[in-house]
């Protein structure tokens, strides 16, 4: 999706929240939200009724599609961690294959060490 406006910091999405903002702060203007976010370096805000919304770590995915009438204000080459990012794209922790009916070697004991 295109932006709907931007600043030099910030790109924003209409009909769109931020997914993981989970602190507030009030102000009037949608300006002192961005200044407020400027401040803190938050990851995304959206702002409505005088409630600046904003998460400081990106999350993923980064925006929720809303019909409520926000604008999500995503700063501008913000990725989110790399553990999220891991998670989300499949990289990570891969299983070890194991053979079909065996049990997992976790299970597998020697008898020596089952008599002690």
């Amino acid at each position: 999706p295109r932006p709907t406006s931007d600043s030099p910091t910030f790109s924003s999405r209409a009909n769109a929240m931020c997914n993981g903002a989970d602190s507030e702060v009030r102000t009037t203007t949608v300006e002192g939200c961005e200044a407020h976010c400027e401040r803190v370096r938050c990851a995304c805000f959206h702002f409505r009724r005088s409630v600046c919304s904003f998460a400081l770590v990106l999350a993923t995915p980064s925006l929720q599609a809303t019909s409520r009438g926000y604008v999500a204000h995503l700063r501008v080459g913000a990725q989110p961690p790399p553990q999220l990012a891991a998670r989300h794209t499949g990289a990570g922790c891969a299983s070890s294959p194991q053979r079909q009916g065996s049990p997992p070697a976790f299970y597998l004991y020697e008898e020596p060490a089952l008599e002690r």
